[in-house]
């Protein structure tokens, strides 16, 4: 299947390294890399929106995977492999002047530094920064805000305001459950677990 080579590296990386990181990464590059192609497929109101879509969630896949990879300390070689040539904001010399950071502080600086001199990005940096207790969730609420900013404008258009409020739903209920239904159930279970150890 088209799964079975991500499925096997990833499976020999964790048998030797007992690191299930590569097995995922190579899943979601997948994942991200079939995006990309049935992007081209789509009619031409569809493709403007969804392609966006796809663009800005590779680009937080890149850097997600990219920040994983310094904090797990996963050879950058190998870590270059899971990028996904899709970008938004960032081409693919930013990433890899990115990818050969050692830590995370460097990754958020020089990410920030990218981020004031883009014009579509640097607005936001004004008057905050990105938040290093929850990087990714930062990063993402760029990218969400721009999607929305780009079509909310095009809404009297029926086509544009289906496909908008379909991907709106998926967005925000991604949101919900990851920034707030995934945490109360951490804790619950966490709470539920010391009961138990008592």
């Amino acid at each position: 299947t088209r799964y079975s080579r991500a499925i096997r590296e990833g499976i020999l990386y964790f048998r030797n390294d007992n690191e299930v990181f590569v097995l995922e990464a190579f899943l979601d590059q997948l994942y991200y890399e079939i995006l990309k192609k049935e992007v081209n497929k789509l009619n031409k109101k569809e493709k403007k929106m969804i392609s966006l879509y796809v663009k800005y969630t590779t680009e937080i896949y890149n850097l997600n995977t990219i920040y994983r990879g310094i904090i797990n300390k996963i050879d950058r070689k190998l870590l270059s492999q899971f990028l996904v040539n899709n970008f938004l904001f960032l081409d693919k010399d930013k990433l890899e002047n990115l990818i050969v950071l050692t830590n995370t502080d460097d990754f958020m600086a020089l990410l920030t530094q990218y981020y004031r001199k883009i014009k579509e990005t640097r607005p936001y940096f004004i008057s905050s920064t990105l938040n290093i207790k929850h990087l990714i969730w930062s990063i993402e609420k760029i990218y969400v805000d721009y999607y929305f900013k780009i079509f909310k404008i095009k809404i009297d258009d029926i086509d544009y305001q289906t496909i908008f409020r379909i991907l709106e739903v998926l967005i925000k209920k991604d949101d919900e459950i990851r920034l707030y239904v995934l945490p109360k159930v951490v804790k619950l279970l966490q709470s539920k677990f010391k009961l138990i150890k008592r």
